[in-house]
């Protein structure tokens, strides 16, 4: 966004804000390699961001590509927005495969914008994406302005950046929040690597007790690094964890989406508490036991309950080649993983006025819907006589899904699939009824 650019017609509001502007590094590139599975990761992200900023009083201005424009009447709001979302997205990176984490860059700056219609532009937007640009991958980069209203009011670990010189902006003073794993690293390096000052004891116990206490912190320091990816983890908002649906006034769709939910059973998202439930954490567990039967057996049901088919086929393929049938059934989810990067880009070309059109069980009766991309990013966008929602590919369930392949099978939005009808059998056979 260029300030120089010309302004929108209309009635224009000068308002003051934080903004906090979100870019992903590379993505063209990794698009061009594959993407479909890249928009899918887009659209999961893009979820989590939405979901943290309405979480800190914060409102999405804009989608722009793969970035994000988030405005906030607080700098304290905003930049614990900023810190959060890369804690989430760097809790996330653990659950899922590498190939399917993107890395974002952050900027926040506190200036003034100005709002023409759905037009956002000014020097506080200009500069929050010139301090993005700045920043690390999955780290943060945040200017003076903001600093000087947080400082007192939020424990962060920032450091201090030399003035930069900005793209049309002029000498800006930046603070950096660098990486989650750039500052474990350099924690754990800097304690590896300090020297022990230790005066020579003939008798050697001073040299036995420096070793034994550098062997307690290093223990003690991986503890708290063990605790801290916990606590990440557990203080991810539930309305921000991939494949939750964000809050929505409509009725006659979110008691369509629960209803779906209630057709999964303990299964879903709501009750599952993740991939990893039911693992035994026992101090008393050999090391070099593994999981059981019956564990990976209920790992693999919560991520079939979830529709979460590729870390399914990817389960049967690895710990899970114990389950009955785990060779037969990998092939299958594998299908179904490829079904579903095939509707994601589907849908991801459809619009508004140009959506995809089927008929859903919703409130037990027969809908006409049409469906196109949430320009938010949060899921599905259903549209209904009554209204509009986004909704999560897993809560669409086995139903919502197969008809929603279907409606593709016989109008496609940009690439016909002779596997489709394939795949929507095989969908119906593990999700029966």
């Amino acid at each position: 966004m260029d300030g120089n650019a010309p302004q929108p017609q209309g009635k224009e509001q000068r308002i003051l804000a934080a903004i906090v502007f979100t870019d992903v590094v590379g993505f063209s590139k990794l698009a061009a390699q594959n993407e479909a599975r890249v928009y899918t990761a887009l659209q999961r992200d893009m979820g989590i961001i939405t979901s943290l900023c309405r979480a800190h009083s914060g409102q999405v201005l804009n989608t722009m590509g793969d970035g994000m424009l988030l405005c906030f009447t607080s700098a304290v709001d905003a930049m614990s927005c900023a810190v959060e979302i890369q804690r989430t997205l760097y809790s996330q990176s653990s659950t899922i495969p590498a190939t399917d984490v993107l890395h974002h860059r952050i900027g926040v700056h506190l200036g003034d914008i100005i709002m023409s219609g759905d037009n956002v532009f000014g020097d506080g937007v200009n500069i929050a994406a010139r301090l993005q640009a700045e920043a690390k991958p999955d780290g943060i980069c945040f200017s003076k302005t903001v600093h000087e209203v947080i400082k007192n009011k939020l424990k962060i670990d920032a450091q201090y950046m030399a003035p930069r010189q900005l793209k049309n902006i002029g000498k800006v003073e930046i603070w950096q929040i660098p990486p989650i794993e750039e500052a474990r690293q350099k924690t754990m390096n800097e304690l590896i690597s300090a020297p022990l000052d230790v005066k020579q004891d003939t008798t050697g116990a001073v040299g036995f007790k420096s070793v034994g206490l550098v062997l307690a912190v290093l223990i003690c320091l991986g503890s708290i690094m063990f605790l801290v990816r916990i606590a990440a983890n557990r203080g991810i908002p539930p309305s921000a964890k991939p494949g939750t649906a964000l809050k929505d006034p409509n009725a006659a769709v979110r008691i369509w989406a629960a209803n779906a939910k209630k057709g999964q059973g303990d299964a879903s998202p709501g009750n599952a508490s993740g991939p990893g439930a039911g693992t035994n954490n026992s101090t008393t567990m050999p090391a070099s036991t593994g999981p059981s039967v019956a564990e990976l057996q209920a790992k693999f049901d919560t991520l079939k309950g979830q529709f979460e088919f590729e870390q399914a086929a990817a389960l049967l393929q690895g710990d899970g080649k114990t389950i009955p049938n785990a060779a037969t059934m990998a092939q299958t989810f594998s299908d179904l993983a490829e079904m579903k990067r095939w509707m994601d880009a589907e849908v991801n070309n459809a619009t508004a006025s140009n959506k995809i059109s089927c008929t859903m069980l919703i409130n037990g009766a027969q809908t006409e819907v049409g469906v196109y991309r949430d320009p938010s990013g949060a899921g599905y966008m259903v549209e209904t006589s009554s209204g509009s929602t986004p909704v999560p590919f897993g809560q669409l369930g086995a139903a919502g899904i197969g008809a929603i392949a279907q409606a593709l099978i016989s109008h496609p939005i940009t690439n016909q699939q002779p596997k489709a009808q394939t795949w929507v059998g095989e969908l119906q056979q593990v999700y029966p009824g």
